[in-house]
């Protein structure tokens, strides 16, 4: 396939104009020219992923063609050089079209001419990946799955579970309502919980996770968190929070809040300060009622408050790449419309999790298996809105 003369020379279209100092030392190569081009432009049909909307203003960009006019809107907007990927919504507004120009005009210096008359083959299909801070947000074909119960656990206590982390056979657990509210530790299998720490009575406690020696421990509406010495359970700071407290793990160098609704958050696991909000999405739609959180394999898993369903959640897009039927690990408690499922912690085996709930009388360690299940994404969006 012969490439447009636009791709191989510099004409209107890709000529910088005054913005041709902005390109002095940007990486050559398709592929890394694609990573940055893809920080700079957001597709006008896709900003409902990242939950914002254009204006007329915004969208009006769309409309701008040659190369000149794009590099002034980004830089007018964002003065850092152009490899500094830009959030989502700051990005300009365009479409294939723009990421092309983009990329050729890059691409322009004549030792890579012949890259510049790839780059549409080799480089559009990734426009329709939208760029979050870190890279594409790979495009995923769902995966769905049931658990398969491998065996079941005394329940110590029969907390009102907010928040299950499992390490090296003994389990630490949050249970929450005014006045009962407490960190917990015991040996998995226990009949009695061995350690409580209780919360002041004016306090309703939510998730917990651990980072390093610290196991934090969110409230639900008291907009603080607690940090407790993992050693001796004794509390060692409080500290202010800016959400409502639901679910909480450790992931890859940061820790991830729920607060309920579709949005979870990247923190700081020394101060749990606020980072970066992924914003999670199935297909485009909203994932209401996040709960509980585990880190398994490079995945978010998720209780999604008000199912007996699970979400593999990716943590770069916050694309739902996996729905998990847990129903055969459910108990019924008639009559009791808050014994919801509530509580998941990752295990060392693979695609394997200890699942319970809030008032429950048993723990359950269960293996993901993969399982055909056409109503599932359904069924996991039924969850609860806040």
């Amino acid at each position: 396939m012969t490439a447009p003369a636009c791709y191989l020379e510099q004409v209107l279209m890709t000529t910088p104009g005054d913005g041709e100092l902005l390109l002095a030392g940007l990486p050559r190569g398709p592929e890394a020219v694609a990573s940055v081009a893809q920080g700079l432009v957001v597709h006008e049909f896709l900003t409902e992923i990242y939950g914002f909307v254009l204006s007329p203003e915004r969208r009006a960009t769309v409309h701008v063609r040659p190369v000149s006019g794009l590099l002034a809107r980004i830089t007018a907007e964002d003065r850092r050089p152009l490899t500094a990927a830009r959030e989502p919504a700051r990005r300009l507004a365009g479409n294939c079209r723009h990421f092309t120009v983009l990329a050729v005009t890059m691409l322009r210096a004549p030792d890579d001419a012949a890259s510049a008359g790839q780059i549409r083959p080799r480089l559009l299909q990734l426009v329709l990946s939208p760029r979050n801070r870190t890279g594409p947000v790979r495009r995923w074909q769902l995966r769905t799955w049931r658990v398969g119960v491998i065996r079941r656990f005394a329940h110590p206590g029969r907390g009102f579970t907010q928040g299950l982390i499992a390490e090296d056979g003994w389990m630490w657990e949050s249970t929450g309502l005014y006045g009962a509210s407490a960190l917990c530790r015991y040996p998995l299998g226990a009949g009695q919980v061995e350690q409580r720490a209780p919360l002041p009575t004016e306090m309703f406690a939510e998730g917990i996770c651990r980072a390093g020696e610290v196991i934090w421990q969110l409230t639900w509406k008291d907009r603080v968190a607690l940090a407790w010495d993992a050693r001796t359970m004794e509390l060692a700071e409080r500290v202010p929070y800016n959400r409502e407290g639901w679910g909480l793990c450790a992931a890859d160098g940061y820790l991830v809040t729920s607060d309920g609704s579709s949005e979870l958050v990247r923190r700081d696991p020394q101060t749990l300060s606020p980072l970066s909000v992924i914003h999670v999405r199935c297909d485009g739609r909203r994932v209401q009622g996040l709960n509980d959180l585990a880190w398994s394999a490079g995945t978010i898993w998720a209780n999604v408050a008000g199912t007996s369903y699970l979400a593999g959640i990716d943590p770069e897009g916050g694309e739902v790449t996996d729905v998990v039927n847990a129903r055969p690990a459910r108990e019924r408690h008639l009559g009791h419309p808050q014994a919801i499922m509530n509580g998941i912690a990752a295990l060392p085996g693979e695609r394997e999790f200890l699942l319970t709930g809030k008032g429950w009388r048993s723990i359950r360690h269960v293996r993901l298996r993969s399982a055909r299940d056409p109503a599932a994404r359904e069924r996991m969006l039924a969850g609860w809105s806040r």
